[in-house]
């Protein structure tokens, strides 16, 4: 099996190699330049998803020899309480027609990061200057969740992967 990624992101790829260590599937992973076609921050579930579908065609159009196309986009939501949810996306394009997405759960925002993003700054700039000096465990796993994404990535992956995977069965 060959998977176009659309990003060439390290973190992004190492996270897709552990879900797909975790599925015990055995594929090659082609990474490309994609563009989203969508902001750098993404602030509605609807710019976010149009992102990741956007990499995953792209990906699948640069290498022919996929099987499929996958699209990992961060994005933001606004919540019910007016703060900003972040998020993950991820969409399959299948060469066989099959195409889907799945969304992570949501974690809130700190009040420092929705003003980042609010007077329309990059959040990765500012990002580890988080309560830098803090030293409190939740405080130092709140920084690292949004530094790195990784559980949102990683539960969007494997979920559009399963959906991908088991298709058929549906």
């Amino acid at each position: 099996m060959k998977i176009a990624v659309g990003t060439t992101s390290k973190h992004k790829l190492e996270f897709l190699e552990e879900v797909l260590k975790n599925l015990d599937v055995n594929a090659e992973i082609v990474p490309v330049e994609a563009d989203s076609k969508v902001s750098s921050q993404p602030l509605s579930e609807n710019d976010t998803e149009t992102g990741s579908i956007n990499r995953a065609n792209e990906a699948l159009m640069q290498v022919e020899s996929a099987d499929f196309g996958l699209g990992i986009e961060v994005g933001y939501h606004q919540n019910k309480l007016g703060g900003l949810d972040m998020f993950c996306c991820a969409s399959v394009v299948g060469k066989d027609g099959f195409n889907t997405s799945c969304v992570s759960s949501k974690l809130p925002l700190p009040k420092f990061h929705r003003e980042i993003i609010a007077k329309n700054q990059n959040l990765g700039d500012f990002v580890r200057e988080f309560k830098k000096d803090d030293n409190k465990k939740h405080v130092g796993l709140i920084r690292k969740m949004i530094i790195f994404r990784k559980e949102l990535i990683v539960e969007a992956t494997r979920n559009v992967l399963l959906n991908y995977f088991l298709k058929d069965e549906y």
